[in-house]
């Protein structure tokens, strides 16, 4: 059941952006909402956890769209979203409030055409909706860009639970760099996150006031644990869509590999439902991943046999069913999946599927543990050397740096670069060197920045694939599937990190590499016991 209510949005906010949240159909606030937009006026940082669809968004916009109406400043927020999709797709819906009030909100990101990129840094938005990666690459390359964000106000880190692992290492590293040029008040919101204070405070690098809302969600949501007994997994997959199609139900299919996708796509198209269902994955061109969201949002298409590219908020219209072919790694990751659907309020139906890996068998036999989980705490390594010393020469380029500046641990990598060659001293400042530049094209927030293209042999661009998982994919013969078409790969040219491909008639078969893995510890750097268990920690070369 939704919560309940604590006031009248004109009791709440200045009339103009009451009136404007009126006519987008938001009349009342939770009280979660209301806290918000008083923690966010105040000044303090500010993280909001609430349930997906609760109206997150509302709150932490709606302090910004008062702040715009009494400002000649822009912009006055940079509000970050972690992918250029889902950044795009939220732009609509900001939009939708900014222009009843005369406040302009634009996107910036890599597809943002010349023109739009000369209007906005002759005439600086009130908010600007990007990117992490356009954030890293604009503030090393584009002047322009940096003298824009030195003026705004907040920053604002939509799905903020992303930035975990090795990914919240580039984001720490990255805010840090931003806060080179401006002092920011942040915002942060997620609607799964077992530790948000303690998670703000490694990433923020500060202290931040919560706000929790409910965890919820609107509407009835029906969960439901499978175990096929006489076929895999993925063929329940490809049976529970076909069952959707005949039943003019939506459904998203979510796999954790790109090649079980376009398996559980290829028997649907074997039997005759190609026509309904699409693949949504990394890989795919962004006009074709594009058009996949597009055509399920208008009904097009029924089923889409997605990877995790779709368990963020991109809005896809109405999603009556999601059958998870694999038990995502984290209860997290559960709830971004069960949050894409009934979110217009219909009655939902989530299918997990379980097969025969130990996890599954244990919840198979325990599945009110299943059930009874809370999102798991998140963490991220700061002192992550490779992730640190290539935003250290990344905030070379930014602007010069000086000691002063870092910390003790950023101290000691900023001379280990230097004793490399990799930068300069002159005078109190470190420059990159030529070196450093070339280093510096390793830096990728997410995976590999190395990336071989899958090319037609007419030069035709088919999509791409990150190294190392390449080498397993597009070998000489290897048979690659790609959107439910087959190809053969005819060449593999790692120096110029191009495949060749040719359509095959082979729908019914598949290639996997052979691998061998031998793990070597290089250098112990500590061991001990944990709980009678020997651990060791260090250098490991596999």
């Amino acid at each position: 059941e939704p919560p309940d209510f604590c006031c009248d949005v004109g009791a709440a906010l200045r009339a103009e952006v009451a009136d404007a949240l009126r006519r987008a159909g938001v009349e009342r606030l939770y009280p979660f909402q209301f806290d918000a937009i008083r923690s966010i006026r105040s000044g303090r940082d500010t993280v909001i956890i609430a349930g997906t669809g609760l109206g997150k968004t509302e709150a932490f916009l709606a302090p910004i769209l008062e702040d715009s109406l009494d400002t000649f400043r822009t912009p006055v927020a940079v509000i970050m979203y972690p992918t250029k999709a889902l950044a795009r797709d939220q732009l609509g819906r900001i939009r939708a409030l900014a222009d009843r009030l005369g406040v302009r909100a634009m996107v910036y990101d890599g597809d943002t055409s010349p023109r739009e990129r000369r209007i906005l840094y002759q005439s600086p938005p009130h908010i600007l909706v990007t990117n992490p990666d356009m954030v890293s690459q604009a503030l090393m390359y584009v002047s322009k860009f940096r003298q824009l964000v030195s003026r705004s106000r907040y920053v604002v880190l939509d799905d903020f639970h992303v930035y975990n692992g090795v990914l919240g290492s580039h984001m720490f590293y990255l805010l840090r760099r931003l806060e080179r040029f401006v002092k920011p008040q942040f915002v942060a919101t997620s609607a799964t996150l077992g530790n948000p204070a303690e998670f703000a405070e490694l990433l923020l690098g500060r202290k931040a006031n919560v706000v929790q809302g409910p965890r919820g969600r609107r509407g009835e949501l029906v969960q439901v644990l499978v175990r096929p007994r006489f076929r895999s997994k993925w063929a329940e997959a490809a049976d529970l869509a076909k069952a959707c199609i005949e039943e003019g139900l939506k459904c998203l299919v979510f796999t954790d590999s790109h090649r079980y996708s376009e398996m559980i796509y290829r028997s649907l198209k074997l039997e005759g439902y190609g026509e309904d269902a699409a693949v949504h994955r990394a890989g795919l061109g962004a006009e074709e991943r594009s058009w996949v969201e597009e055509a399920f949002k208008r009904g097009e298409i029924n089923v889409v046999v997605a990877t995790p590219t779709l368990e963020l908020g991109v809005d896809i219209g109405d999603v009556d069913v999601a059958v998870l072919a694999s038990v995502p790694p984290t209860f997290n990751r559960y709830l971004q999946r069960v949050g894409r659907v009934g979110r217009r309020g219909q009655t939902g139906y989530v299918v997990q599927i379980l097969g025969n890996d130990p996890i599954s068998s244990y919840y198979r036999n325990y599945p009110d543990e299943f059930f009874a989980r809370s999102p798991e705490p998140l963490g991220l390594e700061r002192e992550n050397e490779d992730v640190a010393s290539l935003h250290m020469l990344a905030m070379a380029v930014d602007r010069p740096l000086r000691e002063e500046e870092l910390s003790p641990y950023q101290i000691r990598l900023l001379e280990a670069l230097a004793s490399a060659g990799y930068l300069e001293k002159r005078g109190r400042f470190y420059l990159i060197s030529k070196a450093g530049r070339e280093k510096l094209s390793d830096l990728s927030l997410r995976g590999s920045p190395q990336a071989v293209k899958i090319k037609t042999a007419d030069g035709g661009l088919l999509g791409h694939r990150e190294l190392p998982l390449a080498l397993y994919e597009l070998h000489p013969e290897a048979i690659y599937a790609h959107g439910g078409s087959t190809y053969m790969v005819k060449s593999l040219d790692l120096s110029r990190k191009v495949a060749v491909v040719e359509p095959t008639d082979a729908e019914d078969l598949t290639t996997q590499a052979l691998e061998d893995m031998e793990p070597h510890m290089e250098e112990v750097l500590d061991e001990g016991r944990a709980e009678g268990i020997l651990y060791q920690y260090g250098r490991l070369r596999i």
